[in-house]
C-alpha cells in the first residue's frame, strides 16, 4: 500500500511538472490574487501617472499654443514665408534669434515648414532663379562678413571696448550716443562750410581785390580770408574793431581775434553775392536757409529711422508680453563683453537685484489679490 502511494503521488507531480513546461505563458498571462495593500499600491501609481500625464498635456497644450501665435507672426511676412532658400535662411536666423526654449523653436519651424509646403506650386526652381538666389545669399554674406571686419575700424573702437569691458555694454551705449552726435554734427559743420562759410569767403577776397580770379585762385585764397577781420573788407558787419594779435585767451573764448570772423553771424551779411554775371548769382541768404533746412531734414530722418527700429524691437516684436521673465534673467541677462572682476561682481549684484524686485512684485500682487478677496468676503458678511 505505501508503495502504491508513493507511485501515486510521483505521477500526479510528473503531470503537473509537464503542465507547467507547456504552458508557461499561460501561467504568466493569469492573473494572479493580489493582497489589498498591493491593489492599494497599484491604485496610487496609476493616479499619479494619470495626473503627470494631466500636467503634461497642460503644458504641451501651452506650449503649442504659444508656437502657434509665433508661427502666425511669422507667416504675415511675405518675404519669409516664400518657398526659397533664401527665405529660408531667413526663417532659420529668425528662429536662431528667438528667446524661446528648442521644444517651441522646433514646433514653429515645422508649422513654417508645412505653411511653406502648402503654399508653394511644387514646381522645381529654374537654373536663372537658383542662380539669383545663390548670388543674393553670396551678397548677404559677403555683406556681413564686411561689417565684422570694418566694425574694428570705427572711430574709438578700442576705447568703446575697454569701457565696455569694464563697465559694461549700458555704460558704452552712452559714449557710443556720444559718438553719433559727433558724427551728426560733423555732417552739419561740412555742409555749411561747403555751401554758406567758403562761398561767402571768396566773394570777399574778390570783392577786395575789385578783379576777377579764377576759380583756383580763389579756393587758394580760403585759409587767408577765414580770421580776416570784417573792418578790412569794403563793409563791416560791426563797429567793433578786432585786435590784430592772436592770443591763446581767444581759442578757447571764441572772443577778441574771432570777434569779427566768420565763426560768426556779424561775418555775413544779405547783401553777399557773386555778381561776374547775372545767370550766375550765388545769394548767401538762400544758401544758408536751404543748408539749414537740409541739416534739419537729414537729423530728422536719421532719428526717426533710429526710433522706429527701437521701437519695433521693444513693443512690436513683444507685443505678446515677455513670457518665463526669470528664466530671460538667468540665462540672457548675463554681458558677455564684461572683461574684468569687478564688473562681473557688479552685474552679478545687478542681476541678483532685479531678481529680488520681481520676486518682490509677483508677492505684492498675490497679496493685493488676498486683499481684494478679503475685502469682498468681509462686505459679503456684514
Amino acid at each position: 500500500d505505501n508503495e502504491m502511494t508513493l507511485r501515486r503521488n510521483k505521477s500526479q507531480l510528473e503531470v503537473k511538472m509537464s503542465e507547467t513546461e507547456h504552458e508557461p505563458l499561460t501561467c504568466l498571462l493569469r492573473p494572479r490574487a493580489h493582497s489589498t495593500s498591493h491593489m492599494a499600491t497599484l491604485q496610487l501609481i496609476n493616479d499619479f501617472h494619470k495626473l503627470t500625464g494631466q500636467s503634461d498635456i497642460e503644458e504641451d497644450e501651452e506650449g503649442e499654443k504659444h508656437a502657434d501665435q509665433i508661427a502666425s507672426e511669422i507667416e504675415q511676412n511675405e518675404q519669409l514665408m516664400d518657398d526659397t532658400p533664401l527665405a529660408e535662411k531667413l526663417r532659420m536666423e529668425a528662429l536662431r534669434e528667438m528667446p524661446q526654449n528648442l521644444t517651441v523653436k522646433r514646433t514653429v519651424k515645422v508649422k513654417l515648414s508645412n505653411s511653406v509646403s502648402m503654399k508653394s506650386k511644387h514646381r522645381p526652381i529654374s537654373c536663372w532663379k537658383l542662380s539669383k538666389y545663390q548670388i543674393g545669399i553670396f551678397f548677404s554674406r559677403l555683406h556681413l562678413t564686411m561689417r565684422d571686419v570694418f566694425s574694428s575700424w570705427e572711430l574709438w573702437y578700442s576705447s568703446l571696448k575697454e569701457i565696455e569691458g569694464h563697465f559694461g555694454s549700458g555704460v558704452a551705449a552712452y559714449f557710443k550716443f556720444l559718438r553719433w552726435l559727433f558724427f551728426m554734427n560733423l555732417f552739419v559743420c561740412i555742409i555749411s562750410v561747403s555751401f554758406v562759410v567758403i562761398p561767402n569767403v571768396v566773394q570777399r577776397r574778390a570783392d577786395a581785390q575789385n578783379r576777377s580770379s579764377s576759380l583756383i585762385e580763389l579756393i587758394s585764397s580760403v585759409p587767408d580770408q577765414i580770421h580776416r577781420p570784417v573792418e578790412d573788407m569794403d563793409y563791416n558787419a560791426t563797429d567793433k574793431p578786432a585786435p590784430a594779435y592772436f592770443k591763446l585767451g581767444h581759442f578757447l573764448t571764441g572772443e577778441g581775434y574771432f570777434t569779427n570772423s566768420s565763426l560768426y553771424y556779424g561775418y555775413y551779411t544779405s547783401l553777399s553775392h557773386i555778381k561776374e554775371n547775372v545767370s550766375n548769382n550765388y545769394s548767401i541768404p538762400k544758401a544758408y536757409f536751404i543748408t539749414a533746412l537740409l541739416s534739419y531734414f537729414f537729423t530728422f530722418f536719421i532719428i526717426s529711422v533710429g526710433m522706429a527700429g527701437s521701437y519695433r524691437k521693444s513693443f512690436i516684436e513683444t507685443s505678446g508680453g515677455i513670457k518665463n521673465i526669470y528664466a530671460h534673467k538667468v540665462f540672457c541677462g548675463w554681458d558677455f563683453s564684461i572683461a574684468t572682476e569687478r564688473a562681473a561682481k557688479l552685474k552679478s549684484d545687478s542681476l541678483a537685484r532685479e531678481l529680488k524686485e520681481l520676486m518682490e512684485e509677483d508677492a505684492r500682487a498675490v497679496l493685493r489679490q488676498s486683499d481684494w478677496c478679503h475685502e469682498l468676503y468681509v462686505k459679503c458678511v456684514r
